[in-house]
C-alpha cells in the first residue's frame, strides 16, 4: 500500500516538474518515525466489546397455593412483603398477625416464625443469615438474625414517616411516606444521603440495583421510576397497563418486576426501565397483589395477595 502511494506521488511529482519553473523538489523524511515504529511492538491492540444481553420475558408455567396461617395466628394473614434467600427459604412479613414467618423451601411450610411487637411492613434481605425489617407504625428498622432462631440483633429509628426499605452496597434505602423521599442509612442507623424527585408522590415500594447506581420506585400515581444515585431520573413508565404501582422487586436476573393494585397484575422491566411484557395478568380476582419476589436460581416466583392466607408460588420456565 505504502509503494503503491509513492507511485501514485511520483507521478503527480513529475506532472509537477514539467509545469513547474523549479528545477527539482527533494524530499526529506522524518526520521523520527522510523525510531519510533521501532520502538512499537504491535500496530494497534484488540479488546473485546461488551454487548448487553436481551433480557426475555418470563415465561410461567402453573402455580400451586401454599398455607402460611399458623395456630398462634389469631386474625387472617396480610403477607405485606416477602424476601427470598440464598437457599430458597421465603422469609414473609405478615402485617396483620405482627409475625416474621419463615417458609421451608422443600416441603412449602412454615418452618417457624419469629413475633414482632408491631406490625411489620417490609422485610430485605441482608444476606443469607440476616434480613432487615421494617416496623410501620413505629418508624423502626429491625435488624434479625435467621442463624438458628429468629432473633433481633440491632434495631434503629428513624426520624421520620418510614414506609419502605430496599438493601444494596452494604447500606439500607428508606422512603419516607409525607415527602415521597428516599434516604440512604448504614445498617448501624447513620443517615448518609437523601434522593428525592418531583416525579414521587406516593412512593409504595423500591428496589436498589448491587452497585446502588438505579433506584428503582413503585409510585401509586406515577408508575415505575427509575433514578440514578444523584436523583437523576433513568426512566419513567406511567401507563395504562400499570395502574397503582404498589410493588417493585429487582430480581437475579437483572429484570424489574412491579405490581399494579389497581391493574392487579406484574409486568417485567429491563434494568434501564424498558418495559419487557406482561408476567402475570389480572384474572378477575378481588384479592390485590401485595408482593413479588424470586428465588435466586430464577425458577420460582412467590405473589402474596391482600388479607389472604394462602401465596402463590409460579415455576419459571427456562428462557432460551
Amino acid at each position: 500500500m505504502a509503494e503503491d502511494a509513492a507511485n501514485v506521488a511520483n507521478k503527480y511529482m513529475e506532472h509537477a516538474k514539467m509545469k513547474s519553473t523549479v528545477e527539482d523538489i527533494e524530499f526529506q523524511r522524518d526520521r523520527t518515525i522510523v525510531t519510533q515504529l521501532e520502538e512499537k511492538k504491535t500496530l494497534d491492540t484488540l479488546t473485546e466489546k461488551l454487548t448487553k444481553s436481551p433480557v426475555n420475558l418470563f415465561q410461567i408455567k402453573g402455580n400451586q397455593s401454599y398455607n402460611v396461617k399458623v395456630n398462634s395466628d389469631n386474625i387472617d394473614c396480610n403477607i405485606t412483603s416477602a424476601c427470598c434467600m440464598e437457599d430458597g427459604t421465603i422469609i414473609l412479613a405478615d402485617y396483620n398477625n405482627n409475625k416474621l414467618k419463615r417458609l421451608h423451601s422443600y416441603s412449602r411450610t412454615v418452618r417457624d416464625y419469629y413475633h414482632i411487637p408491631e406490625d411489620p411492613w417490609t422485610v430485605c434481605m441482608i444476606n443469607n443469615t440476616k434480613v432487615a425489617v421494617l416496623i410501620h407504625s413505629k418508624w423502626q428498622v429491625l435488624l434479625i438474625s435467621l442463624e438458628g432462631k429468629m432473633k433481633t440483633t440491632n434495631k434503629f429509628k428513624t426520624d421520620f414517616k418510614s414506609n419502605r426499605l430496599a438493601y444494596a452496597n452494604n447500606n439500607l434505602y428508606i422512603s419516607e411516606m409525607d415527602t415521597a423521599s428516599v434516604y440512604m442509612y448504614t445498617l448501624s442507623g447513620r443517615k448518609l444521603k437523601q434522593f428525592g424527585h418531583k416525579l414521587l408522590s406516593s412512593l409504595h415500594s423500591l428496589a436498589v440495583s448491587k452497585d446502588a447506581t438505579r433506584i428503582y420506585v413503585a409510585d401509586y400515581n406515577n408508575g415505575l421510576i427509575v433514578l440514578d444515585n444523584n436523583s437523576q431520573v433513568i426512566t419513567a413508565f406511567n401507563d395504562g397497563q400499570l395502574k397503582g404501582a404498589n410493588c417493585c422487586y429487582l430480581t437475579e436476573a437483572g429484570s424489574v418486576l412491579v405490581s399494579g393494585v389497581v391493574s392487579n397484575n406484574v409486568l417485567q422491566f429491563t434494568p434501564d426501565g424498558d418495559l419487557i411484557g406482561e408476567v402475570i395478568k389480572a384474572d378477575g380476582r378481588k384479592e390485590k397483589i401485595n408482593s413479588v419476589c424470586c428465588n435466586q436460581q430464577m425458577t420460582k416466583m412467590c405473589i402474596s395477595r391482600w388479607q389472604e392466607d394462602n401465596i402463590e408460588v409460579y415455576d419459571i420456565l427456562p428462557v432460551k
